[in-house]
């Protein structure tokens, strides 16, 4: 199985990638690992991932340390399309309209889209922030 990206999905790497380096260069580093792993698990496993309701065609894979999802889909017996990769946890009117215009392509209607969020009452101390293991699972 050979995995391709999707300019769409290229764009979304680099912005997720240079939004971590702005932050700390090892977050950068963590992404761009914990994608290389999961596409090498797609390309071993490519049907792990759950299919997107309501499109048979579509199947969506989420990182564990990092709120992103990877949409993809087979478009050829032995290929995989990356369609896009998304921040889970990002309003869809931040999104640039090509971003959102794909996510609704690929949902039918009644399909839906899952959105998750921290919600925190305190002040977070700088070290926690960048400390990723603690926002993530």
């Amino acid at each position: 199985m050979t995995l391709f990206l999707r300019p769409a999905a290229v764009e979304d790497i680099r912005a997720a990638r240079d939004h971590y380096a702005d932050a700390d260069r090892r977050l950068d580093e963590r992404l761009a690992e914990d994608l290389d792993r999961l596409f090498a698990l797609l390309e071993a496993f490519p049907r792990s991932a759950p299919v997107v309701d309501g499109y048979e065609s579509v199947r969506r894979a989420l990182l564990r340390r990092f709120p992103y999802a990877v949409f993809y889909r087979f478009t050829e017996p032995d290929r995989i399309d990356v369609l896009r990769v998304v921040h889970t946890a990002r309003s869809p009117d931040v999104w640039p309209g090509e971003g959102f215009n794909e996510v609704l392509r690929v949902l039918t209607p009644g399909g839906h889209l899952q959105f998750g969020d921290i919600a925190n009452g305190t002040p977070v101390p700088p070290e926690a922030v960048r400390d990723i293991d603690l926002w993530t699972g």
